[in-house]
């Protein structure tokens, strides 16, 4: 089961242990341990509060890209949309792959403001969004604000990716983390009450969303800072993940419930599942999104051990979206810059 999130009693989530904030993201105090204990137990995010040049309210248009594989970050990403527009001003809903593929960087120069999330993979951003960071052109100052999802501590997530376009001459003015739960605990506990503790879950997360937005468009600068020893950690991790990314493909299967609809290859983010010949064929471009697992209506694919006799995850309404899905075209190389190496998976 999932944590419960009933009001009482409650405990502020890390990010939100600054005074004067209060926030709808909390989770139980459990006995005697802090939530710093439960939830980094490795090191702890130190959060900066500033000011930001939004508040004078020349903010009129934000573009908000996101990646998501199962459907947690985009449910995020729209709640982002949506309470923009009730303020007032003009928000738009970019799918990131879909950017990638159109090759249409230049024209997220054109909004006001650009948000930019992504779930965790490795306390880090996915690969597939790393490569789509240093593909931004380079800029002007162009306001940029962040929001990840995670399962729990995120590392260095916030701390790459800020200096990566603080480089290349974005202004990073606001991080915000929203902790949805691991995707695999999440199918795990699937059709066991699961569906009641996300919907809170997602509950809460609105009213954060709602807070979040009122905080950048009144200029409160925000970032998150991670511990030295943790950041380290991160980035260790993260390289491990990033070499992975490229050998995963031994460890996917395709059970005999495989009817080729072509599905999980026609939603694949970075083109790296194709039909070959009577099976499926995993190439070498996998940013371990775990989307074509948890969409296959035949539940016919697995990761090796991991996912064995799991249950699969989507977010509610996410399958109609992903479904609708035509990224990567058959015999298209993927995000990368070199053909896909397919590889046969055996079940």
């Amino acid at each position: 089961m999932l944590p419960s999130l009933e009001p009482t009693p409650l405990r502020t989530m890390i990010h939100d242990l600054e005074p004067g904030r209060t926030s709808a993201l909390t989770l139980p105090i459990q006995g005697e341990k802090t939530l710093l204990d439960t939830i980094c137990p490795l090191g702890y995010d130190r959060p900066g509060i500033g000011r930001s040049s939004l508040g004078k309210g020349d903010f009129v248009r934000a573009g908000i890209v996101y990646f998501s594989g199962t459907g947690n970050t985009w449910h995020v990403a729209r709640r982002y949309v949506q309470a923009i527009l009730e303020r007032g001003k003009q928000a738009e809903l970019l799918r990131l792959e879909e950017v990638m593929r159109k090759g249409d960087y230049a024209s997220l120069e054109g909004y006001d403001l650009l948000g930019i999330g992504y779930p965790t993979h490795a306390w880090n951003a996915p690969r597939l969004v790393a490569d789509f960071l240093k593909r931004l052109p380079r800029s002007k100052g162009q306001p940029v604000f962040l929001f990840v999802t995670a399962g729990s501590t995120v590392g260095g997530a916030f701390d790459w990716a800020r200096g990566l376009l603080t480089a290349r001459g974005y202004a990073v003015l606001h991080e915000a983390r929203y902790y949805v739960g691991n995707d695999l605990g999440l199918a795990a506990c699937t059709g066991r009450a699961v569906d009641g503790e996300i919907g809170k879950r997602f509950a809460w997360l609105d009213m954060d969303v709602r807070e979040t937005v009122a905080e950048i468009l009144a200029g409160t600068e925000r970032h998150v800072y991670t511990s030295g020893a943790l950041n380290f950690l991160s980035n260790l991790l993260w390289r491990f993940y990033l070499l992975g990314c490229g050998q995963v493909h031994r460890y996917f299967r395709v059970g005999d419930a495989c009817d080729l609809c072509g599905l999980c290859a026609q939603a694949c983010p970075t083109g790296n599942i194709q039909l070959a010949e009577d099976r499926i064929a995993f190439g070498r471009a996998c940013t371990l999104c775990l989307r074509c697992l948890n969409l296959c209506p035949r539940r016919a694919i697995r990761l090796a051990w991991l996912t064995k006799g799991t249950e699969r995850y989507l977010a509610p309404g996410y399958e109609e979206v992903v479904r609708e899905l035509a990224v990567c075209a058959e015999g298209h190389g993927g995000f990368h810059g070199h053909p896909n190496e397919l590889c046969s998976s055996k079940s």
